[in-house]
C-alpha cells in the first residue's frame, strides 16, 4: 500500500493532478506486525520537486479489540510527470 498512498498524495499536489503522472523510484517499507483487519493508508508529502517527489506512508489495520494499529510504515520516492 505505500506507493499507491505516496504516489496519490504526490499527485494530489500538482498543479493539475489529473495531468500529473507518477512512476515508483524507491521504496522502503518497515513492516511492524501482522495485520488482523481492513487496512488504511495514510501519506504526507516530505518534498515535492520539480521531477521528483518523495512521501512517508504509515499503514493501519484494526484490531479484534477494535483499535487501531500500526502494521508497517514506508518512504517512496517517484518520478512525477508535470
Amino acid at each position: 500500500m505505500p506507493i499507491p498512498a505516496g504516489g496519490l498524495v504526490q499527485r494530489l499536489d500538482a498543479e493539475d493532478p489529473l495531468a500529473t503522472e507518477v512512476a515508483s523510484v524507491t521504496l522502503n517499507v518497515n513492516y511492524l506486525r501482522q495485520a488482523t483487519g481492513d487496512l488504511r493508508g495514510t501519506a504526507e508529502i516530505i518534498r515535492s520537486g520539480s521531477t521528483v517527489g518523495v512521501s512517508d506512508v504509515e499503514v493501519t489495520t484494526t484490531s479484534p479489540a477494535g483499535d487501531e494499529k500500526l502494521v508497517a510504515t514506508g518512504q517512496p520516492s517517484h518520478r512525477l510527470f508535470r
